[in-house]
């Protein structure tokens, strides 16, 4: 018994460009979920800052994404170690929420991916 597979080599590789074209909605799928912890670590004096977060396309290139909080005091607030948060939250929200969300960024943007093909 044998198997024989007679396939579009070429064609198949055109789908899988053309699923490629969309990765910048996978690594979106996936950043939702690093913004949503992050927003949870916001310190909260106002929610001024916590609404402020955005996902922005093609910040690094081709199919990229970028965390941002669009705050004008967000860069203080975040970097700054010595502020004091009466009211809940902690600096480095968004770099501490990579780290403890990167690898479920990673999934969730893989599965995305998948359930295209």
């Amino acid at each position: 018994m044998s198997i024989t597979w007679r396939g579009d080599m070429a064609g198949n590789l055109r789908v899988m460009a053309e699923k490629a074209r969309h990765l910048q909605d996978d690594a979106y799928e996936g950043a939702k979920v690093v913004l949503e912890d992050s927003d949870a670590r916001v310190p909260k004096e106002s929610g001024d800052l916590a609404s402020s977060g955005v996902i922005l396309r093609d910040r690094g290139g081709d199919n990229t994404v970028a965390i941002a909080y669009r705050s004008v005091y967000a860069h203080w607030i975040h970097e700054h170690m010595f502020f004091k948060h009466p009211h809940g939250g902690e600096a480095k929200f968004l770099e501490t929420a990579m780290l403890v969300k990167g690898s479920e960024f990673l999934n969730k943007a893989g599965e995305h991916f998948w359930r295209r093909l």
